[in-house]
């Protein structure tokens, strides 16, 4: 049996339902404690979805540790442009984005999109 299953953009709704209410270090902890399989690219499809400062947070530093790949870290960059009433928090996880050197195009657009 292949293919998406019929349940599957629920089960996907709850996911991000439950990671929204989790903080920074709960996140983190799932990104070093999980032994990763495919069900890593649902994860790191659901953090841009979840929108809080929390997950911005650890979306930043995975890739500030190259700890994703390219294509992740623009379709991540360029989510932010997405996040719906981002709050004071969201906006200081994303800031440091700036200070990398050199600063993608995307982190200009979706940290600036932030305010």
């Amino acid at each position: 049996n292949e293919g998406v299953a019929t349940n599957a953009p629920r089960l996907f709704l709850d996911l991000v339902q439950v990671l929204r209410h989790l903080d920074f270090h709960e996140l983190w902890a799932i990104t070093e404690q999980r032994k990763w399989g495919p069900e890593r690219s649902v994860f790191e499809d659901a953090l841009p979805m979840v929108g809080t400062g929390a997950s911005v947070g650890v979306m930043r530093d995975l890739m500030v540790q190259h700890q994703v790949n390219d294509i992740i870290t623009n379709t991540w960059l360029t989510s932010l442009s997405f996040i719906p009433r981002p709050d004071l928090d969201t906006i200081v996880e994303a800031a440091p984005l700036l200070e990398s050197r050199p600063v993608p195009a995307d982190a200009f657009l979706g940290v600036s999109s932030l305010v």
